[in-house]
């Protein structure tokens, strides 16, 4: 009979297109849950990198003073002070190869 035969086929397809969206569903909740890793990497760079800028901006105004840094990184002489003022004691972590190795911990490189 033709029209159990068409029913059986259209059943076929559906389930088959059910398969194929239940694994389009799985596919974007994993792709959303590695787009949420990545922001947060992302914030964590961000956060550690203005964390060196601003050690580095404080370093540079203890060496030259804060009009001089100010004029030469194109800042404000008050956003200066107000940077040397945010700084902790100054210690030797600041060097680059701290700040490298700050990154490396904060965010693991994945293969």
């Amino acid at each position: 009979m033709p029209v159990r035969e068409t029913v059986r086929d259209a059943q076929r397809r559906l389930a088959a297109l059910d398969a194929g969206y239940a694994r389009a569903v799985a596919r974007l909740h994993r792709v959303s849950a590695r787009r949420a890793e990545v922001l947060a990497d992302q914030d964590r760079l961000v956060a550690l990198a203005q964390e060196d800028v601003e050690r580095t901006v404080a370093v540079m105004a203890d060496a030259v003073g804060a009009q001089l840094t100010a004029n030469v990184l194109g800042l404000d002489e008050a956003d200066v002070r107000r940077i040397v003022k945010s700084q902790k004691p100054m210690c030797a972590s600041s060097d680059a190869e701290g700040a490298t190795e700050r990154v490396r911990r904060a965010v693991p490189i994945r293969t």
